[in-house]
């Protein structure tokens, strides 16, 4: 019993975690790419940390959309731990085509 109550916390379609997973990733990749993010200042600037945050979000949906599409939790973490890691070095290379690394 207590399993079920621990697992529809975070039961969704396998549509609702691609939504998710993409909608994620746009809003990730229009922070960084655009020359003019929004300023936050303190812990949260929008820099190398954010950035981390941003991604292992973007990770943690993948793996749940992985999971939703019953994949095992080992394959799922790689494929997360994968796109993010592709994911974020993109935007580094797109960053740098565009001349918006930070200085």
């Amino acid at each position: 019993m207590a399993r079920g109550c621990a697992t529809t916390s975070l039961s969704l379609s396998p549509i609702a975690w691609i939504i998710s997973t993409i909608t994620v990733s746009l809003v990730l990749l229009y922070f960084s790419l655009t020359p003019t993010p929004p300023d936050i200042d303190g812990l949260f600037a929008w820099d190398k940390l954010q950035h981390a945050v941003s991604l292992g979000v973007v990770a943690f949906i993948t793996v749940r959309l992985c999971l939703a599409l019953r994949v095992s939790l080992v394959q799922s973490t790689i494929i997360g731990f994968l796109y993010a890691t592709l994911f974020g070095g993109i935007i580094e290379l797109l960053q740098g085509m565009l001349d918006l690394a930070a200085d």
